[in-house]
């Protein structure tokens, strides 16, 4: 049957008769056939850098095709993508190269930027590379006048009032800046008489800008300079207002509240117009909290924000700004919180990638995991576990227990026994879904209201139980495991 498949097939082939052959018997597929011979491009280099020159210099530099293939190499179409500052001065175009003959590219550099760059794009018929690339890469030794700041607001002046800032003229260039004019335009901006300057590559000269508001506005303002950078003039704007700001008053109670325990309120009620205008937006953002921290700032619409727990010892920041009914923003005003810890042995723990639910196990004095001398998640929320002498002083309490985040979770005592206890963090295997990389985990031991100790370790093996540190209440100490 071979062997009458075959002969059928080659009768399809050659066209011949195929009686006697069924139409399953002579139909053939493709026959892919072998790589062969075929037409290579070689490129060097692949990238060219002229480095730097000067404005009117030009620099040119060569760039050799060869062929590299078993047949020869037809070269299509070569074209440029780039700034005028590049030009190909000679190119081999629609050029038949046979094996092991070369050809070149020249191409010219010359700088209208401080900083220019190109591909050139090489078509051929090479299969494996249709489109060979060069890179171009060339720098401009030619002055570059730039305004530092660019835009220079100088905030509120009274109406008869003067105000005063700094414009810096920089050479940010490569070759020497000259600066034949610098002219300050708008209503109540000027500056003293600029002569003409001559800066070195890095070099910049200040201008002082004055504001003086003849009326109730606000002010926008430009400052021109003429040069000898390719451009020509170059400008900065310039803004003030002499309508009065309202202004953010701020402050947040209690200054040091107990984290987990205490609830945070930010007062913004005593804000004010001093146009007379009335207070109609109050903006808060909480722009610091400690490394781990969940919490957010309350949501509300009116003057104040209450109800923030810390959920870890440190700093929170809250920032304010407040809008009058002509809609002018104030300066922010920001109010700063220190949470503290509430009990004398406080552990805290926070690690980097979320859906990797990471347990905090606190072991009392000769304890065991998974005992009733280990205070996890299972047994100790509520101080429900009865730890030392008889009452709570001394039992341990689990806070707080994240499952889906980064933490933090939390394990206290308020009066510690006078005895070693050890920290552990588990990496649970039971969540969906889970992450199963290394996961950077941070845990936070305080001692009598001080931070004594910080240690990271990168956790990856699910139900891997890992120790921490060693807590030696006596000597109010901690050793790392």
């Amino acid at each position: 049957m071979k062997t009458r498949l075959a002969h059928c097939g080659i009768l399809a082939i050659l066209g011949l008769g195929v009686h006697g052959c069924t139409e399953q018997d002579y139909k053939i597929g493709k026959v892919e056939s072998g790589a062969g011979d075929q037409a290579r491009i070689s490129v060097s280099p692949s990238a060219l850098d002229f480095g730097g020159l000067s404005r009117g210099e030009t620099g040119v530099e060569t760039v050799t095709i060869e062929s590299v293939g078993d047949v020869s190499l037809e070269l299509g179409d070569i074209r440029l993508a780039g700034p005028d500052a590049f030009t190909i001065l000679s190119a081999p175009v629609n050029e038949l190269l046979a094996p092991g003959e070369t050809a070149e590219i020249e191409v010219a550099y010359s700088p209208t930027n401080t900083q220019d760059s190109g591909d050139i794009f090489i078509l051929s018929n090479d299969p494996s590379t249709p489109e060979a690339v060069v890179h171009l890469y060339g720098v401009g030794l030619i002055p570059l006048l730039q305004f530092d700041p660019p835009v220079l607001d100088l905030g509120y002046a009274s109406v008869g009032d003067t105000l005063t800032g700094t414009v810096d003229i920089v050479n940010g260039g490569g070759d020497v800046l000259d600066v034949s004019m610098v002219a300050v335009l708008g209503e109540g901006f000027s500056s003293e008489s600029v002569p003409a300057l001559s800066l070195a590559p890095g070099d910049r000269h200040p201008v002082e800008i004055t504001f003086s508001p003849s009326f109730e506005s606000n002010y926008a303002g430009e400052i021109w300079a003429e040069s000898n950078t390719p451009a020509g003039s170059s400008k900065a704007d310039l803004t003030a207002t002499s309508i009065e700001k309202p202004v953010a008053i701020c402050s947040a109670t209690p200054e040091e509240p107990y984290a987990l325990y205490d609830e945070v309120s930010f007062i913004g009620s005593d804000s004010y117009d001093p146009s007379g205008g009335e207070i109609v937006g109050w903006e808060w953002a909480l722009i610091a909290k400690p490394a781990g921290s969940a919490v957010a700032m309350p949501s509300g619409t009116g003057s104040d924000r209450t109800g923030m727990v810390p959920d870890l010892v440190g700093e929170y920041l809250a920032e304010l700004v407040v809008t009058n009914d002509s809609g002018e923003h104030s300066d922010p005003c920001y109010a700063a919180v220190e949470a503290v810890p509430s009990q004398d042995l406080w552990v805290e723990m926070y690690w980097d990638v979320p859906q990797d639910d990471m347990d905090l196990h606190l072991l009392g004095p000769g304890g065991s995991l998974l005992s009733g001398d280990d205070c996890y998640y299972a047994n100790c929320v509520g101080r429900g576990l009865e730890w030392g002498e008889a009452g709570v002083e001394d039992n341990p309490s689990l806070d707080i227990d994240d499952i889906p985040g980064t933490g933090p979770e939390n394990i206290n005592i308020q009066e510690p026994e006078q005895a070693t206890y050890t920290v552990v963090v588990h990496d649970y295997y039971g969540s969906t879904p889970d992450f199963y990389g290394a996961n950077s985990v941070t845990v936070n031991i305080y001692l009598s209201g001080d931070l004594v100790w910080t240690g990271v370790k990168a956790i990856s093996d699910d139900n891997q139980y890992v120790n921490f540190a060693l807590i030696d209440v006596p000597s109010q100490s901690v050793t790392s495991l």
